[in-house]
């Protein structure tokens, strides 16, 4: 949620970053997982009163320029797939062989055959 606040005001607040990763990190698994699920939550007002022109205007971020959805796609929806495919794969090198591509792409178990 930082970078999407960052997307909003053109321009990353590394004290704000600090305090929200201070605050991830005195969390345990269960505060873990449940601040993850209000994620969703999170993002739909952070931009779901925005114009869809905002998403194409120019801001410059980490030294690049580019447009507000580019930066979106590709630091923000782009770094949950490739952390949600890390943890997959810790999970799979711990040993956990009942997990298959369907819980990394879908996010659940295979459906059963009977």
């Amino acid at each position: 949620p930082e970078l999407v606040k960052a997307a909003k005001v053109g321009a990353f607040d590394p004290a704000s970053w600090t305090v929200a990763e201070g605050a991830s990190k005195g969390q345990d698994f269960d505060q873990t997982v449940a601040a993850l699920g209000q994620q969703a939550d999170t993002y739909h007002t952070l931009l779901g009163d925005v114009p869809e022109s905002w998403f194409r205007e120019e801001i410059s971020m980490f030294g690049q320029r580019q447009t507000r959805g580019a930066f979106l796609v590709d630091v923000v929806l782009c770094g949950h797939a490739a952390y949600r495919t890390q943890l997959f794969l810790y999970l799979k090198a711990c040993g956990r062989s009942e997990l298959s591509t369907m819980n990394l792409w879908a996010g659940a178990d295979p459906p059963t055959v009977s």
